[in-house]
């Protein structure tokens, strides 16, 4: 009588054989629908992974001039510039005012362009002053960062940009979704003409409204739409043609092998679509595969706005047949000659194999088995004098000392006094110990993977991110770290002081932030009472 042992490596041995020839057969017949279908599932993974790479990078632009447009010196700036004492004699006092806020909006629009390489213009635009801009810093062809003169800002009132802004119905508009609206891809004008060197660009504009929300002008940031292009792909392994189109109608090409296709701009075009890009930009369909002559495409749309709900961008990965077809018939020869060398080495490392590591692994599955079923303690197999053996003590004390160990830190965390909160370099709490819980109210699987932000009262906040930012960035620090009193807010939505001081640490290499504070608003209240 066979050995179970034995009878299962028979067993095997010939169901892998049997199984093997029988799939490289199969394969082999219907090689070229394996590839297609192959083709389709990788090109359908790479444009969902490009798409939320550039969608991304939309969204980043978006949050650029939302936050320039929420800034108070704009708005201090628009305020003073449309009220209704304008042209009126204005005492020195305001002018310095508005100098000073002119001088800070500048600044503030130099940093946003030095820190972003797609960026050539950044201005704010007023609409009761009959368009005109009244903040503008440049990016020049030579990439000089330069603030324009006020004598030289112009007049944009007859510009496309323009009137889309003004004329669009802001009371419409669903006051939780984005208020940032992109033009269309145009040159670059100046003075109502093309400027040169000749450079495309889309904008992106943001309303400023007044306390009674009406319309007072807007922040617009200019990017030249070739370079976004270029930058949103460059830094993305492609196995394809990326073609990126618009509902405008323009289009432009990533080849594979790192070449970029001219930028075509609708009813401007040097080079026609061929019939699989035209047939993308007549497409209705949000995502899907598409074939046309001899090329094969998957595609994904993306929106650009929630202001925008008509504007989108097709991210297409375009696939020639012919090396659709290649590759069929590369693999369907190498499947057969691969099959039986597999097959032959699958048969006798298992034979080999089978008989030195079934027992043991067996032995080893059914202690984690019982213990992950019925959550006792894991006993490992450690009076063996072999390997394994001695791979199960290992196991066994690592796990051992990782228990006492967590189970010792979980209990100093939770019964220290202070509050300790850590977050990632990117703001986001990774943990939240019962002291913080108890100080903010929150609950620590509430805020776990939040930022760090909601912690904070909304002055704070909002620069927080460009904290550390910049701090990644320069690693100056501006601020003190050590004992310093800031102010929290609760999950009520209340205010107190805390002291608080900040720990940078290293973990596998990422940096991380310890923050250890404590609620001081009775030591303040005996202050002031003292």
């Amino acid at each position: 009588m066979l050995s179970i042992r034995r009878t299962i490596s028979i067993v095997a041995c010939a169901t892998a054989i049997l199984t093997s020839v029988g799939v490289g057969l199969v394969f082999n017949l219907n090689a070229k629908s394996i590839s297609v279908k192959t083709t389709l599932q990788s090109l359908k993974s790479e444009a969902e992974v490009i798409s939320e790479y550039f969608l991304e990078r939309h969204n980043s632009i978006s949050k650029n001039v939302t936050f320039l447009a929420k800034t108070k010196i704009a708005q201090h700036l628009l305020d003073a510039q449309n009220s209704p004492s304008q042209g009126q004699p204005q005492t020195g006092g305001a002018v310095l005012d508005q100098a000073h806020w002119r001088d800070d909006t500048a600044d503030l629009f130099r940093t946003m362009i030095e820190v972003s390489p797609e960026y050539t213009q950044v201005r704010l635009i007023g609409t009761r002053n009959g368009g005109r801009e009244m903040v503008r810093v440049d990016r020049t062809s030579d990439g000089e960062i330069k603030r324009i003169p006020d004598v030289e800002l112009q007049d944009k009132s007859a510009e496309e940009y323009y009137l889309q802004i003004s004329d669009y119905d802001w009371s419409g508009l669903d006051p939780k979704k984005s208020k940032v609206l992109f033009s269309r891809v145009t040159f670059n004008r100046e003075n109502g003409v093309k400027s040169y060197p000749l450079s495309y660009v889309v904008r992106a504009m943001h309303p400023v409204f007044d306390e009674a929300d009406s319309l007072m002008g807007f922040v617009v940031i200019n990017i030249d739409y070739d370079k976004l292009l270029k930058s949103a792909f460059g830094g993305v392994h492609r196995a394809a043609n990326v073609a990126v189109l618009n509902d405008q109608g323009d289009y432009i090409v990533l080849m594979a092998e790192g070449y970029v296709s001219e930028l075509q701009i609708a009813g401007e075009y040097t080079e026609h679509p061929a019939p699989l890009l035209k047939a993308l930009l007549e497409t209705k369909i949000e995502h899907g595969a598409m074939r046309q002559d001899e090329e094969i495409s998957y595609f994904n749309r993306i929106a650009i706005s929630p202001a925008q709900p008509d504007r989108w961008i097709n991210i297409a990965m375009v696939q020639p047949m012919s090396a659709v077809t290649d590759l069929a018939k590369g693999v369907g020869r190498q499947v057969l000659l691969s099959v039986g060398l597999i097959t032959l080495a699958a048969a006798l490392m298992l034979v080999v194999a089978l008989s030195a590591l079934m027992r043991p692994m067996k032995l080893l599955r059914e202690q984690v088995l019982r213990a992950y079923e019925n959550g006792g303690r894991l006993h490992f197999p450690t009076h063996w004098k072999n390997e394994v053996g001695q791979l199960a003590r290992a196991f066994q004390g690592t796990i051992d000392r990782h228990l006492r160990t967590e189970t010792e830190l979980n209990l100093i965390l939770d019964n220290i006094g202070e509050g300790i909160v850590s977050i990632e370099e990117t703001g986001e709490i990774s943990s939240f110990n019962a002291a913080c819980e108890t100080i903010f109210g929150y609950e620590a699987r509430e805020v776990i993977g939040q930022k760090i932000n909601i912690l904070m009262p909304p002055n704070h906040a909002a620069n927080h991110d460009r904290y550390l930012f910049n701090y990644a960035r320069s690693g100056e620090r501006r601020i003190k770290w050590e004992g310093r009193i800031e102010i929290g807010r609760r999950k009520g939505g209340t205010d107190f002081p805390m002291e608080l001081t900040v720990t940078e640490i290293s973990l596998g290499g990422k940096r991380r932030f310890i923050g250890i504070l404590r609620d001081v608003s009775n030591r303040l209240d005996r202050t002031r009472v003292g």
